[in-house]
């Protein structure tokens, strides 16, 4: 299925629906690095609501999947950057921080939510 999709998007680089078909297929196969490939080709031209979340899946994929904490708080900061009050991020966001011991940063992210 995920060959298929690529050659569609090979044709097609924008086409939402392959987009999101393929970043499912790679997470039900936990291939984290071309699932956030995918994220971020869905971010272009998107909605700021819509890039939050998508910044807020790559997020958590960083930091649960990969234990790349930097590379989830920089997502989570993306997310924030489209959507100040995206309370999943903001959240996160505050637990990793909290995990890192920047407790100033984690009490400033929970007095965001």
């Amino acid at each position: 299925a995920a060959a298929t999709l690529e050659s569609l998007l090979a044709l097609d680089p924008h086409h939402r629906g392959a987009l999101e078909a393929l970043g499912r297929q790679y997470e039900k196969l936990r291939r984290w690095d071309a699932s956030l490939s995918v994220l971020e080709r869905q971010e272009i031209g998107a909605s700021p609501a819509t890039r939050a979340h998508l910044a807020a899946a790559r997020g958590r994929i960083l930091a649960e999947e990969l234990g790349d904490t930097e590379g989830a708080v920089r997502a989570y900061e993306d997310a924030l950057l489209a959507d100040p009050v995206h309370e999943q991020a903001l959240s996160a966001l505050a637990r990793l921080r909290e995990r890192t011991g920047d407790a100033a940063a984690a009490v400033s992210a929970v007095d965001a939510l």
